[in-house]
């Protein structure tokens, strides 16, 4: 089955911006809470927003005190060729599904 893009439904991975972080040596990590599914390292995410969408990659998780990144979660995405400038609060952060 062909991939696609899952905007919201109940299984696919979903998360609302918080805040954007530069980390030197690491790049741009993304806060926010799962609002619904499970992200992965290298998944290909879509962030949209009032200012228009892009595409990036899960390059690693960060989640605090807890294994797994599943909703309600408060997790740090990192992620590929962005820049802090790109992202503000409450831009919807969109996984791929199966």
């Amino acid at each position: 089955m062909a991939e696609k893009w899952m905007p919201g439904g109940p299984a696919g991975p979903r998360m609302t911006v918080e805040a954007a972080f530069l980390v030197t040596g690491r790049g741009v990590i993304v806060a926010g809470t799962i609002d619904s599914g499970e992200f992965r390292p290298g998944q290909t995410v879509r962030v949209s927003g009032p200012g228009g969408s892009f595409d990036s990659t899960v390059r690693a998780i960060d989640i605090f005190c807890r294994q797994g990144a599943r909703k309600n979660n408060r997790i740090g995405l990192l992620l590929t060729g962005v820049r802090k400038e790109q992202f503000e609060a409450g831009q919807q952060i969109v996984g791929w599904i199966d």
